[in-house]
């Protein structure tokens, strides 16, 4: 596929820009642009009552088409329309834009000012998941702004344009695209657990975010081809590229039907390997999609958004519990608060955070959190039987000693014994963790390899650095090299070892942790499918040839180019759906 990419350049012609799939999926079609071509204009205030009648009716409207929309929902995702109905029925917010009202302000300038107020902490918040809520928040004030000017909201018709293009999106402008039938979307800045996000996808509606290098011009009418597969999206495709399209259109769909046949069947390769494949979670209304996709357990449970909204032990064990019940028989794995210590301590903002007070480190210096969790965890484990605990961020044996040492009072203080314990592992995502193995492997149960920070500590790569974003992989070879050693270390000490971070989810990488044999990969639902089906179409030994060459590598670039030629020698049918040629992402 000869794509070219161009940064700067209007003119109609292909251009390839890179994104982060949230909902899987193909399709071709017009774009819709409702991205707002510039901040709410500042409309010269008549009468202060009259702006605030404006502002009340087009919030009583808005809760009434949410309550309308309840009904085309299933119980769980009427769970996501309680934010957006909270915030417009919150008296702080009400208060607020009725005193900006007052102060002269029209009535849409001062819901996108308070809104702004409510937004920017969350946006600066250090959890993915509170940022995903500050979108949500401004997607809303877009709405509510509309409804205050014309007395309706926009409506979202295809008419002009099959595939929607937004920075955010409420869900309530999600809950149109669905009632609508638009072919896809794609969020500039949108995040993987937002709540209309986790709608779009449980709709299956094909999702691509974070494509920041989109155009900042209004791109409406622009023909596309939308790869909520492989990450992409073409602008003004050439008819080469819609011909191949239309082939692996026509391939995918074969082959999906496939895959939802191996549902509720055990993966595992040609040879009788068998691979534990589990998802990342992080919300109880993921749930749902779990069990439609036959996910048998949570390899990782995010627990830090009970921190930051400050649940203490009974909140949070209405939480695991409602996880642990829905997921049994099959495990959940809840990963402990992994936190900054600016976040718990009184400190002064540290100069290296990366390098200073992360996860266990916070919780041995703030022991009634740990306590806290630990105590909801075994309330719930007691009945549900399926719960595993996992310590975040490693580095010596005395962290887990610690751990182990006050798990064991709250158990005694619960009245449970050694026997009615969760599972203790820990995750392998520092250089010193992942050295040492055999020396933790007498204390805990499991391992988890965190590939993301582990990645960036190897490297020495902060992973949000926007320069430095194509050198840092997790397909390097002195990654590579590391994690063949940790799985060694932990297999010969007697311990299962898994792996949770993106790594696990990376098509590409699949083949090589097939031959490392670890027994777990926790990975985004999305790619669950495509995973199950590429282990069964594997044979170990040709993983573990791969994985010989792969190790006396030099450089990633090697080390893609062996395992894109292993994709299109031994399974060629599945390369051409999941590998993006080198030169379609030059530059992008």
């Amino acid at each position: 596929m000869a794509l070219e990419h161009s940064g700067t350049e209007t003119s109609p012609r292909e251009r390839v820009i890179r994104g982060i799939p949230a909902s899987t999926g193909i399709v071709e079609g017009t774009l819709l642009d409702i991205r707002p071509e510039s901040a709410p204009a500042e409309i010269g205030v008549r009468d202060p009552d009259e702006e605030k009648e404006r502002f009340l009716s087009a919030v009583d409207r808005l809760l009434e088409k949410i309550r309308h929309s309840q009904r085309y929902l299933t119980p769980e995702l009427r769970g996501f329309l309680v934010f957006e109905e909270g915030v417009l029925r919150d008296r702080n917010f009400r208060s607020r834009v009725l005193r900006l009202i007052e102060a002269g302000y029209s009535a849409e300038r001062a819901v996108s000012m308070t809104i702004e107020e409510f937004a920017r902490p969350m946006e600066q918040a250090e959890f993915p998941v509170f940022q995903d809520r500050a979108r949500e928040l401004r997607a809303l004030a877009r709405v509510l702004a509309q409804e205050v000017r014309s007395g309706l909201p926009q409506h979202l018709t295809p008419e002009k344009g099959e595939i929607l293009v937004s920075d955010h999106l409420s869900v309530q402008e999600a809950i149109e695209i669905v009632r609508n039938d638009f072919k896809g979307v794609i969020l500039t800045r949108g995040g993987k657990t937002s709540h209309p996000v986790l709608l779009l996808r449980d709709f299956r509606v094909p999702l691509l975010i974070q494509t920041e290098d989109f155009p900042e011009e209004n791109t409406t009418g622009t023909p596309a081809i939308l790869d909520a597969r492989r990450g992409i999206v073409v602008l003004w495709p050439s008819p080469q590229t819609r011909e191949q399209y239309r082939r692996i259109l026509e391939a995918w769909e074969h082959r999906e039907a496939e895959l939802l046949a191996l549902r509720e069947e055990e993966t595992s390769t040609r040879d009788g390997l068998v691979v534990h494949l589990l998802a990342n979670v992080e919300l109880p209304e993921e749930i749902p999609l779990l069990k439609r996709l036959g996910i048998r357990g949570v390899g990782l449970l995010r627990t830090e958004m009970l921190f930051h909204t400050h649940q203490g032990v009974e909140e949070q064990e209405a939480f695991y519990r409602a996880i642990a019940e829905d997921m049994a028989p099959h495990p959940v794995t809840v990963r402990l608060f992994d936190l900054g210590g600016d976040k718990v301590l009184d400190l002064s903002q540290e100069a290296n955070p990366f390098l200073g007070l992360r996860g266990v480190r916070v919780l041995l210096r703030a022991p009634h959190l740990l306590e806290a969790q630990l105590r909801a965890i075994l309330r719930v484990h007691r009945h549900t039987r399926n719960l595993r605990i996992m310590i975040p961020m490693v580095t010596s044996l005395e962290e887990v000693l610690a751990v182990r040492e006050i798990l064991h009072r709250v158990a005694r203080e619960e009245g449970l014994t050694e026997e009615g314990l969760p599972q203790l592992g820990m995750m392998i995502e520092t250089p010193a963790a992942a050295l040492m193995p055999d020396v933790f492997a007498r204390h805990v149960s499991f391992f988890s390899i965190g590939t993301n920070d582990l990645t960036q500590y190897v490297l020495a790569i902060d992973r949000t650095h926007p320069i430095l974003q194509t050198e840092f992989h997790h397909l390097h070879p002195a990654v590579l090299r590391l994690l063949w050693f940790s799985v060694r270390r932990a297999h010969k000490a007697g311990v299962w070892i898994g792996i949770c971070g993106e790594m696990a989810s990376d098509l590409e990488a699949l083949p090589l942790l097939v031959a490392l044999r670890v027994e777990e990969l926790s990975m985004s639902p999305s790619v669950y499918l495509d995973a199950k089906g590429i282990i069964h179409a594997l044979h170990g030994e040709a993983t573990r040839n791969l994985l010989e060459q792969v190790l006396q590598a030099s450089t990633l670039q090697e080390v893609r180019g062996l395992v894109r030629a292993f994709y299109r020698e031994h399974l060629p049918e599945i390369a051409e759906l999941i590998l993006v040629n080198k030169e379609d992402l030059d530059g992008v």
